[in-house]
């Protein structure tokens, strides 16, 4: 499947939901695997940086496992072309509980945690990382869930932060499903929408066996807009754009 991917050079600019939907993170740039096994509760990080493909220039990434079953390997996280197939892939053994999170605050500072699952990193966002893009144009969060191969359920919650330092965050559910899960733009209204500096997101599971991939995420304009444009989705940058391939799910 082919897309226009935006660059994050929008950054500063003026988002038009009217035109088009806008990839924030298609997760061509690879990282891991983060694996955790073999031991007690635990973290791993990583941190990818690509100013022409990811929101802010860099995604921030964090696998916890807060429940251990000794496997050699509780919980799994990767993304890339190779062997992903430009897609972000969890997986968690069945008994294991674990939760990753991502958070997009640009380049300034290091690695961040902050959000509903975690407990005992320090909250080091960078609120005004994005230089307060506009979103208040568009209608939904996105994140494309390609493949849910134990078709099992999986908690994700949306963290957003604008320049002033408030924040909302919405929690979710996913019921083992796959395809795009739009998320209401409207359950930020504690933000200005209009100076946004900082998003994090993630998922967690509770004990079942995991296996997902997801493809993208970003921010779409009316839903009924998507249906007319479908899977090819056409993205504009503010300063460029480039073409590429996306893999097909495993």
């Amino acid at each position: 499947m082919k897309k226009l991917v935006l660059a994050s050079a929008l950054l500063g600019f003026t988002l038009n939901a009217q035109a088009t939907t806008v990839i924030f993170d298609d997760f061509d740039i690879g990282h891991g695997p983060l694996n955790i096994g073999a031991g007690g509760a635990q973290s791993q990080d990583a941190r990818l940086t690509n100013p022409a493909v990811i929101l802010g220039g860099e995604r921030d990434i964090r696998l916890t496992v807060t429940t251990a079953t000794g496997a050699s390997t509780d919980a799994l996280a990767e993304a890339g072309i190779n062997p992903m197939g430009s897609q972000l892939s969890w997986s968690n053994s069945s008994g294991a509980v674990s939760w990753v999170e991502m958070v997009y605050d640009g380049t300034t500072n290091a690695h961040n945690a902050a959000g509903p699952y975690t407990t005992t990193q320090g909250n080091n966002i960078d609120t005004d990382g994005l230089g307060g893009i506009d979103l208040s144009t568009f209608t939904d969060f996105f994140f494309n869930v390609t493949a849910n191969d134990d078709a099992n359920d999986f908690d994700y919650y949306f963290s957003v932060y604008d320049t002033s330092g408030a924040s909302a965050t919405f929690n979710g559910t996913n019921m083992g499903n796959t395809g795009q899960v739009l998320l209401d733009l409207s359950n930020f209204a504690a933000v200005n929408l209009t100076q946004v500096g900082a998003i994090s997101w993630g998922f967690k599971g509770d004990g079942d066996s995991i296996d997902i991939k997801i493809d993208s995420w970003g921010v779409v304009p009316e839903p009924s807009i998507m249906a007319i444009f479908g899977t090819g989705l056409l993205m504009f940058g503010a300063m460029g754009y480039r073409r590429k391939e996306k893999g097909e799910s495993a």
